[in-house]
């Protein structure tokens, strides 16, 4: 049992098993974030049931090393924004700006490049923001 536990906090320790997940603010939404052997994915489920499947996030360059695998998680942070604002016309009188964020941060030690992906969730919206490292 003891050598499991060893196992598996090494494991963690280099990146293979961390996973992030990030629920809208109603808990409808949720979003996994993993690193599945250095590459990106993410996978979206609304009330229980799947809408994105597993999908990878990457970008294939026309020259150099592509942004798709090589990947280790450099940290992440979540944050939480709630504010109400008053438009100068329209519909209603108050418009409701509440979402959960996550932010990870990447690096691909084979090219020095650190790259930071954020993901936003509203109750009826999901964002998903690449800083892209040059």
């Amino acid at each position: 049992m003891k050598r499991l536990i060893f196992i598996l906090m090494a494991l963690l320790s280099y990146g293979i098993l961390r996973a992030e997940t990030l629920k809208s603010p109603d808990g409808n939404i949720v979003l996994d974030f993993e690193l599945d052997n250095g590459v990106p994915v993410y996978k979206v489920d609304y009330k229980g049931r799947p809408v994105i499947k597993e999908s990878k996030l990457g970008l294939e360059l026309k020259s150099g090393k592509n942004l798709t695998d090589g990947f280790r998680l450099a940290g992440s942070e979540t944050s939480t924004f709630d504010e109400t604002w008053k438009p100068v016309w329209g519909e209603v009188k108050e418009i409701r700006n509440h979402y959960n964020e996550l932010e990870v941060t990447l690096e691909q030690p084979s090219t020095d490049r650190r790259r930071e992906t954020i993901l936003l969730f509203g109750s009826r919206a999901i964002m998903i923001h690449r800083s892209i490292p040059l």
